[in-house]
């Protein structure tokens, strides 16, 4: 599942001695993710904030959660064998597929309502009808990619074939191209709206929106379908002390240091650790502290409203 086989190896690689490096990188992100989370959670009683954000607020406690706990034994392939290896080699492999699911339940989730958070307010604001279509496909293509993801990483573990590791990597391109678009649409429209700071959390969440789009994409997209077409060639088992078509379940990846000479890939943690900072660093944008330590709570409907309002105040 953390794949890059048949990359080159000067894109994104390391030897096996940087791996307690990285292992600690991604760790200490997740500290941050919850020091971000604990200093939003005090300041709800005096800052500004939509209901939103309350909801955001508790998906990332889950979601910090769920990642902390998935690379607590973090898994990086070698780029030679295709073979996942790990920092400690305690995690069987049903928990470690399993709590990636879960993760990427409440990561979907996060990403359908802020979609819908900043469609509702946007829209309410330039009085344009709010495309009642955009966050049900979003949905949907969140649905199909955990069914894909959850499918694969199924077929992975029962059969021990590493063919199964890139139709995880699909699973997480429908919901990002859907994204880019919807972000590339957000774009025009929040041109529309009169300068606040309401706008600028909303271009800097619409930024970040797209650079991880991009960036996965970019990563997973031409991979999936050169690693599928060599797999399909060249079968490989994803644990080599287990005859291919045995199940795995109950089985832990190997070390990082049984690698000897062989070399390790982190491209696709980088782009999940990238996708946990840009979830932190969006919910942490906050308007300032109210006068009185007595916050507003807005809907995404009345936050519409006090921006439009705001834009006329400034014309007259």
């Amino acid at each position: 599942l953390e794949s890059c086989a048949s990359q080159p190896r000067s894109l994104a690689m390391f030897r096996p001695e940087w791996a307690p490096v990285f292992y600690a990188v991604q760790l200490g992100s997740t500290v941050v993710w919850l020091g971000i989370w604990a200093r939003q959670k005090m300041l709800h009683t005096t800052v500004n904030h939509t209901t939103w954000h309350e909801v955001a607020l508790r998906q990332l406690l889950l979601y910090t959660i769920c990642e902390a706990l998935r690379v607590v034994d973090a898994g990086f392939e070698c780029v030679e064998t295709g073979v996942v290896h790990s920092i400690w080699g305690v995690i069987p492999w049903w928990f470690r597929i399993g709590i990636w699911v879960l993760r990427d339940v409440v990561l979907f989730s996060i990403v359908c309502k802020y979609l819908e958070h900043v469609l509702v307010w946007t829209h309410r604001c330039v009085g344009k009808p709010l495309p009642g279509i955009v966050v049900p496909v979003v949905q949907a293509l969140c649905g199909l990619g955990l069914t894909i993801f959850m499918g694969g990483g199924t077929l992975y573990m029962v059969y021990n074939d590493q063919f199964w590791q890139p139709l995880c990597a699909l699973a997480q391109l429908p919901l990002n191209v859907g994204c880019v678009l919807v972000a590339l649409y957000m774009s025009s429209i929040l041109k529309e709206v009169p300068e606040c700071a309401e706008k600028v959390e909303a271009v800097i969440a619409n930024r970040l929106l797209l650079v991880v789009g991009v960036s996965v994409i970019g990563i997973f997209g031409p991979w999936v379908f050169i690693r599928m077409s060599d797999l399909y060639a060249f079968p490989k088992s994803a644990l080599t002390s287990v005859p291919r078509g045995s199940s795995i379940l109950l089985f832990t990846a190997p070390t990082y240091d049984e690698l000897g000479a062989h070399t390790l890939n982190p491209a696709i943690e980088s782009v999940e650790t990238l996708i946990g900072w840009s979830i932190a660093l969006a919910i942490q944008i906050r308007r300032g502290v109210v006068p009185g330590g007595k916050c507003v709570v807005t809907t995404s409907e009345q936050l519409g409203d006090q921006v439009a309002a705001l834009g006329k105040s400034k014309h007259q």
